[in-house]
């Protein structure tokens, strides 16, 4: 009994409190300003926040008594359950891309955000079996990239390209700390500018849309640039220290 207080006790020593205590202080704050900008009311955006956050900080406290050698062994299995949870979607939606949530017994989730963290688990258990000479060669890059465009197809398919390009940059970054050579990031970023004109002419007119606001919002105040333009209007009569809990303009209209 002693021994099994002496490692709950490590464990907790270990958790990492100042990240969780920050955490907690942004999840609260986030949601005040959700509250404040939804006149008072917690429902539905700021108490659905708070929610989130809460269950993320359990989360975290269960994960910190989980041996995280056990995360090289479910690492593939995790791959593939995300990869299968993907194309079940695309099942729901028909083929056309017109689901993005799977329920189960009231609670829903999206299954694209999860992959995020699979991938990058499956990723970093492919990179530990090999050895570290071998990491100057394109040829042990293949499977890991074959790894990212699977479920990168996938999550564009839904679709949601803001989700698959914080998946593919997420995963990217997994083989620039892997030790990909430089001379291959060259030609990649090279080949991904040749190739924008047409990953352009691939966009549906909503994504392209949502490009042409982000570059321009004033061409069309009242429609797709109308939550930028609001934004700004909130932030220049807000100043510095803001209008006060509660008290924002916009957030009366």
């Amino acid at each position: 009994m002693a021994a099994e207080n002496v490692t709950i006790l490590r464990t907790m020593l270990r958790v990492p409190w100042h990240i969780l205590l920050a955490a907690a202080v942004l999840v609260t704050v986030g949601s005040l300003a959700l509250y404040s900008a939804s006149e008072g009311s917690w429902t539905p955006w700021a108490g659905r926040h708070a929610i989130r956050g809460a269950v993320g900080g359990a989360i975290v406290l269960i994960l910190a008594f989980v041996d995280f050698r056990l995360l090289r062994i479910w690492a593939y299995p995790l791959y593939f359950v995300s990869i299968a949870m993907l194309i079940v979607l695309l099942g729901i939606g028909g083929g056309n891309g017109v689901a993005r949530w799977i329920t189960v017994g009231g609670f829903t989730f999206q299954p694209s955000e999860p992959t995020k963290i699979a991938v990058v688990l499956a990723l970093a258990r492919y990179f530990e079996s090999q050895p570290i000479e071998k990491t100057r060669s394109l040829l042990t890059y293949l499977p890991p990239l074959a790894m990212i465009a699977v479920p990168f197809y996938l999550v564009v398919e839904q679709p949601d390209l803001g989700t698959a390009m914080a998946l593919a940059l997420g995963s990217l970054a997994i083989l620039f700390v892997a030790g990909l050579p430089w001379r291959y990031i060259l030609v990649a970023v090279i080949g991904l500018a040749a190739s924008l004109p047409v990953l352009w002419s691939q966009l549906h007119p909503y994504q392209k849309a949502r490009v042409m606001t982000f570059l321009n919002p004033e061409a069309d105040k009242l429609g797709a640039g109308y939550q930028i333009t609001q934004s700004k209007i909130a932030l220049g009569s807000g100043g510095i220290f803001g209008k006060g809990f509660l008290m924002g303009s916009q957030s009366q209209l």
